[in-house]
């Protein structure tokens, strides 16, 4: 007798969470989760998807370039058109965040336009502190040269 009771109070438990999982199942699916009433809506959004995806790796190319140019750069050399090439680059680079409205799909833009910008300025600042401890350098074998 008892096993009978605890098997129908099995069944019981068993169809109560299929039913409680249906109905949950159907509330996402109805409510909450949007499904797109036409394939239209749906190949639209895929669209812009992939135009993002394009730009992205077409500014991903641009990016590496202008680090590669960066990275060649001799700064010892006062050479201020080519200066002023690359941080208009890396404006243009940032530009394009703004250009869309300052939308949050195309932040990647402004980061990459951030991490340019100090890489820039840090190979700046380190060319000149070198070139500033060679002046040092130089000025202080004159001193020990005119002590002796």
């Amino acid at each position: 007798m008892k096993l009978t009771e605890k098997f129908w109070r099995n069944v019981k438990y068993a169809l109560l969470l299929q039913i409680s999982i249906l109905l949950l199942y159907i509330i996402l699916v109805k409510y909450l989760i949007r499904i797109p009433d036409s394939n239209i809506e749906l190949l639209e959004i895929i669209t812009r998807s992939e135009e993002l995806l394009d730009s992205e790796r077409a500014y991903a190319l641009r990016i590496e370039e202008v680090a590669a140019r960066i990275k060649e750069e001799d700064f010892s050399i006062h050479s201020v058109q080519r200066i002023d090439e690359i941080q208009k680059d890396i404006d243009q680079i940032g530009k394009f965040y703004k250009t869309n409205n300052n939308n949050s799909r195309f932040t990647f833009a402004l980061i990459a336009n951030n991490v340019l910008q100090i890489l820039f300025n840090s190979k700046r600042e380190s060319s000149s502190l070198n070139r500033n401890q060679v002046l040092i350098d130089t000025n202080l074998k004159e001193c020990k040269a005119n002590i002796n």
